[in-house]
Formats: structure tokens, C-alpha cells, sequence
């Protein structure tokens, strides 16, 4: 028997020429010995319900999952006052994004999205060979106006908008009313991708009333996840929802069994556990409240946000704030790769966590700052 000792290097398979201008994703990183609050996630753990489905399952996991995730389907549906045509799930709302430029997005065609956004638009597009315009925030919210003008006579028309409604990593949100002005320039061959990942944790009365919009635009289609508020993001589910043909499209495209039947059950039973919700949101509401307190008090800049995150001006490099936080026992996000090189992105997590963080920005504020 022969024994390969090494590989030979493969140079003669040429790959696709997008591979040069794709960015891979870098998830928040977390320090030994410290709590993450780098990503967003519950600090609650997952809803106890999903914990008890997901075990329950156990001694079926030899069976393919249901590829067209009929019991989550039905109970998104009923939860969210929609017809179960107008669902699609997807392993995490990622999928969906990749779906979607996938079924829509032809090489050359354009997206439009925002500078300072969730990285994942650009790498779904950017693997169809699409072409990204971006179009920097304005007081860490999308500029809808500057954004408008890409449909202007004369142009390439752009093929699909996303839109990251609360921001991620800003928290900022626009209003029910901005998005419908937005969506009344928008041609209806465009698909319009709200991404509402954070929507569970929005306040304001003025948040966008994505069925009303649905109803008025059929080109729109809101994507949410079950990563965030349900904790469940180790088990990647995200949905969608959106009109029956654009559904249909997206499930033309679609793997077989994308999402996971362990999954799929504890989604319905987080979806049902009404309880961990409130006390989730009762915990972010009370952590949210006092982070905006301190950071007054301290004097460091902060977007007002509707999310379960802070993005933080720390006024000096923002890798120089995390390796001082990481000194207080807790990993937080810098945005540098955001492009907003001073500052940083924090979850609000239990109340002992939260004075970790206070107590570290606190003291990056006594050091002397270095030179740029």
C-alpha cells in the first residue's frame, strides 16, 4: 500500500474571478475567560421550551427533516397574521440573503445596501457576480434619500435594495413612515429586502408595520431570525416572508434539507414560549435604560438604538477598547471592519455584565490616548 506522504499544490483549476473581491465573514470573537458580548446573543440562553423540543427529537434523528418545514411554517403564520404561502425558512436569515441574490441577482446586476451595514448583502451578492453601490449612514441611519436617487432615469436600475431595519452595528432604525416613502420610489421590479433581525427588541411606536407593507408593495420581503430573542442562534433558523411568488422563487433555489429537524421543533416551541419573550425583552428594556444613563454621565457618544446592542464612540482606536475590556472580563465587538474605526458594539447582557463593560470604558477614559 502506498503511503501519501504530502499533497501537491492544485494550480491548474482556475476558480471564479469573485473569489478575489469576496470578503468572508468575521464573526465577534471571544477572549478566554470573559462573556461574550460580541454577537449579539440572548444572555438568557435559549428559550427553555426549544431546550425540551430539541431533546425530544433525539431518537429521530435518523429521518431527513421536513424539507418544506410545514409545522414552523404554519405556526410563523399564525403568529405573524400571514398565509403559510407567504413563509420560507432558512438556515438563519443568512441563507435567505444568499437566496435571494441567488433567484434575482444576474452577473452585473446592481444591490443596494448601506456602507455601514451587515456584511452578509455584500457577500451574497458579490457571489452571483452581482455589483454592490453602497451609500453611507447618516447619523448611523440608512440615507433612504441618497439611496432613491439610484433609480433615477438614466442609470442602471438597481435589481434588489437591502436594508437592515433596526442597523446592525448602529441599532438605528427608520420609521414606518420613511420606509413607505422610500418604497413609492422603488420600481415594483425591484425586491425590497427588510432585514428585521432585531425587530423583537424595537419600542418605538413608529417601527415599521411590515404587513401593512407587504400588503401595499408585493415587492418587499421581511426577513427575521430566531438567533437573537429565541436564543437559538447555534441552531441557524431565519424566515421569510413576502408574497407567494417571490416565496416560490427563493424555494425554486433552495437545498432540499436546509434546515435541520431538531431545529425546526425547537423554532415552534420558542415561537410558543410567550413567557421567555417577555422576560428577554423586560431584561434588554432595564440593561438598555441604564447603559444610556452611564454613557451620559461618562460623556461617550452612543446611537440611540432598538436593538439588544450599544454601538458605542470610544473617541480613540476601538481595538485599543476591546483589549482593555477583555482586561474587565468581557469580549465586545470592535467595528473597525464596519468602517467606523472608533467604535464599538456591545450587548446588553445581565446586569453584572453590564458594570463589567462600565467599569472598562471607564477606565479607558483615565488612559492617555494614543496617536493616530
Amino acid at each position: 500500500m502506498r503511503t501519501i506522504t504530502r499533497m501537491d499544490k492544485v494550480t491548474t483549476i482556475p476558480t471564479r474571478a469573485m473569489l478575489e473581491r469576496l470578503n468572508p465573514y468575521h464573526p465577534g470573537k471571544q477572549a478566554p475567560d470573559t462573556v461574550k458580548l460580541s454577537s449579539n446573543e440572548n444572555p438568557l440562553g435559549p428559550a427553555p421550551a426549544a431546550v425540551v423540543a430539541y431533546r425530544d427529537t433525539a431518537n429521530s434523528l435518523h429521518r431527513y427533516p421536513d424539507g418544506a418545514a410545514h409545522a414552523l411554517s404554519m405556526a410563523l403564520a399564525e403568529y405573524h397574521g400571514v398565509s403559510p404561502e407567504q413563509i420560507i425558512v432558512g438556515n438563519g436569515s443568512d441563507e435567505l440573503m444568499t437566496l435571494i441574490a441567488a433567484a434575482y441577482v444576474n452577473p452585473g446586476e446592481t444591490v443596494v445596501t448601506a456602507a455601514e451595514t451587515f456584511s452578509q448583502y455584500r457577500f451574497a451578492t458579490t457571489l452571483y457576480d452581482g455589483v454592490v453601490k453602497e451609500y453611507p449612514v447618516l447619523d448611523g441611519r440608512y440615507d433612504l434619500e441618497s439611496m432613491s436617487r439610484a433609480f433615477n432615469a438614466g442609470s442602471p436600475r438597481p435589481k434588489v435594495v437591502f436594508l437592515c431595519n433596526p442597523n446592525n452595528p448602529t441599532g438605528t432604525f427608520r420609521t414606518h413612515d420613511d420606509i413607505h416613502t422610500f418604497l413609492k420610489q422603488v420600481p415594483a421590479d425591484t425586491l425590497v429586502v427588510l432585514d428585521e433581525a432585531y425587530a423583537e427588541y424595537a419600542y418605538s411606536p413608529e417601527f415599521p408595520r411590515f404587513r401593512e407593507l407587504m400588503t401595499i408593495f408585493p415587492n418587499v420581503i421581511v426577513l427575521r431570525t430566531f438567533s437573537k430573542l429565541y436564543g437559538l442562534a447555534g441552531l441557524r433558523v431565519g424566515y421569510g416572508m413576502g408574497h407567494p411568488e417571490v416565496i416560490q422563487n427563493l424555494l425554486c433555489v433552495k437545498q432540499p434539507f436546509n434546515v435541520g429537524l431538531a431545529a425546526q421543533a425547537a423554532a415552534v416551541a420558542a415561537l410558543q414560549d410567550a413567557s421567555f419573550r417577555e422576560i428577554s425583552i423586560e431584561l434588554n428594556t432595564r440593561g438598555r435604560l441604564w447603559y444610556e444613563q452611564q454613557l451620559q454621565e461618562l460623556g461617550l457618544g452612543y446611537y440611540p438604538t432598538q436593538s439588544n446592542f450599544l454601538c458605542i464612540h470610544v473617541a480613540r482606536p476601538a481595538v485599543e477598547a476591546v483589549s482593555v475590556l477583555e482586561q474587565h472580563g468581557v469580549s465586545v465587538r470592535s467595528l473597525a471592519s464596519f468602517g467606523l474605526h472608533e467604535h464599538i458594539r456591545v450587548t446588553i447582557g445581565k446586569e453584572e455584565d453590564n458594570q463589567k463593560v462600565m467599569n472598562g470604558l471607564r477606565e479607558l477614559g483615565e488612559l492617555p490616548r494614543t496617536r493616530t
